[in-house]
């Protein structure tokens, strides 16, 4: 009798790891939280497959972000409020830094020069949530050595927040530009990140 419990194997229902990664990109991705709500079996464990599932989908994930191609990049700022809160600051690794250019701008720009020519098909944009989520409207250009274009996404480029994946098809980028087209105070941008 299965009563009130819950049978993955007999259950079509059971999310895949490539499920459950597009899970994430969907929450998480855009600034919000994955709740899976794994059901219980009658001795209160998580069923052995969707254990699995899960460590594989973070296994992917892993993979996935384990070289930033930003890490060594050069960088620079339209403007900034002073060295505290300089360019460098989204590229340090540090959660408790942050750029920032001056009170009163509401829009302002990164730009990241790649050590060469790189595949690029996801970024990841963090606010310094710490000091509100600040970011109503922004962009982000790739340039392929001779001009600046869109990235070819198809997602709404509004809030950022704790966190925002953009996946697009890759593209040969030299350089990268970040813009806050639109803010409700000066953007406080904590990390900027991109992937193959």
């Amino acid at each position: 009798r299965k009563g009130w419990f819950y049978h993955p194997e007999e259950d079509s229902q059971v999310k895949s790891p490539e499920q459950l990664v597009e899970l994430y990109y969907r929450s998480v991705g855009r600034n919000g939280k994955l709740l899976i709500n794994f059901p219980v079996d009658r001795e209160g464990l998580i069923h052995p497959i969707d254990s699995a599932n899960a460590c594989e989908a973070r296994k992917i994930l892993a993979k996935a972000f384990e070289n930033d191609l930003l890490n060594g990049a050069r960088v620079k700022a339209s403007e900034s409020r002073g060295r505290k809160f300089g360019a460098r600051n989204v590229t340090d690794g540090d959660a408790g830094t942050y750029w920032a250019p001056k009170d009163g701008t509401l829009n302002a720009s990164l730009e990241f020069k790649l050590p060469s020519k790189q595949p690029v098909g996801k970024v990841l944009i963090q606010e310094n949530i710490a000091l509100g989520q600040r970011v109503k409207a922004f962009t982000v250009e790739y340039n392929d050595g001779t001009a600046w274009h869109p990235v070819p996404c198809d997602e709404q480029m509004t809030t950022i927040g704790y966190k925002r994946i953009l996946r697009f098809p890759s593209v040969e980028a030299t350089a990268l530009r970040v813009t806050v087209t639109d803010s409700r105070a000066c953007p406080c941008i904590g990390t900027v990140q991109a992937f193959k």
